[in-house]
């Protein structure tokens, strides 16, 4: 404000309680107040948040009242994915749902520490993952990233490729069958491998993905091993719906060998 003579200058906080050098109240004590009548807030904590009233008065005419909300920039935690099986040369989408944020967060897909074009292939469209006629070769752990000026979120998601054609592990392809390894639907069925554990190179303090694929009526159910005792799952340790163990947090110690057993009532791998 300008005014002559020089017009006073109050701050007030919301429940109208006055913001002075002398007198502030407890969740405004790093609150300064200048000379030319700029408010300095240090070290802002969410109690700081709210609508803040600057009056103006001179020796004559009413007082001029003006506004500032400050709003503290906020990003939530982002859903867990669960690991996807897709059939090769087929085409698939994989959405990133953006974690409620303020201000909004920008959402973007990488793969291999390298950001996704908006074109090609495999790329984002959207807040998608887009995979065009996948290959085998596109298997493997995507990141969402997703971020604003409070800080950054991530989730990954471990995408398996499939072949068009599977069969059992040491049977041709049966003439009248899809190759699932079924020939009557009316009995149980022995599961049959789309894919088996493989030894894998986890990276400390990240996520880390086992993959234990297998089919056969009915759904078989898949249990994990590590050395020897099986594993419950906890904070640490999750088995999806498809056989895939997550290790949330890789530690060192982690690393052992595991081994999965996938069963139906006709019997077990």
């Amino acid at each position: 404000f300008s005014a002559q003579p020089p017009p006073s200058l109050q701050w007030l906080f919301e429940d109208e309680t006055p913001i002075t050098n002398r007198s502030r109240p407890p969740h405004l004590r790093r609150a300064t107040v200048f000379a030319n009548g700029s408010l300095l807030l240090t070290q802002v904590r969410p109690r700081n948040a709210g609508i803040y009233r600057c009056i103006g008065q001179g020796q004559r005419g009413p007082p001029i009242i003006l506004e500032a909300t400050l709003h503290l920039a906020e990003i939530e935690d982002m859903p867990l994915f669960e690991p996807r099986v897709f059939t090769a040369g087929s085409e698939e989408r994989v959405t990133c749902l953006p974690p409620k944020g303020l201000p909004e967060p920008s959402v973007w897909w990488e793969h291999a520490g390298v950001r996704l074009p908006t074109h090609g292939r495999v790329y984002q469209k959207g807040h998608e993952l887009v995979l065009a006629n996948i290959a085998e070769s596109d298997a493997g752990v995507y990141t969402c990233h997703a971020a604003n000026l409070a800080g950054q979120r991530r989730q990954d998601v471990n995408i398996t490729v499939a072949s068009e054609h599977l069969c059992p592990e040491g049977q041709g392809e049966v003439e009248g069958n899809t190759g699932l390894g079924v020939m009557d639907r009316g009995f149980p069925a022995v599961p049959s491998w789309l894919k088996k554990p493989q030894d894998s190179q986890l990276e400390e303090g990240k996520p880390g993905y086992l993959d234990c694929l297998t089919q056969a009526t009915p759904k078989p159910t898949v249990v994990w091993y590590r050395n020897q005792m099986l594993i419950s799952e906890d904070s640490r340790f999750e088995v999806f719906k498809n056989g895939t163990l997550r290790i949330n947090s890789v530690e060192v110690y982690d690393g052992t060998w595991y081994r999965c057993m996938s069963s139906t009532p006709a019997g077990s791998i």
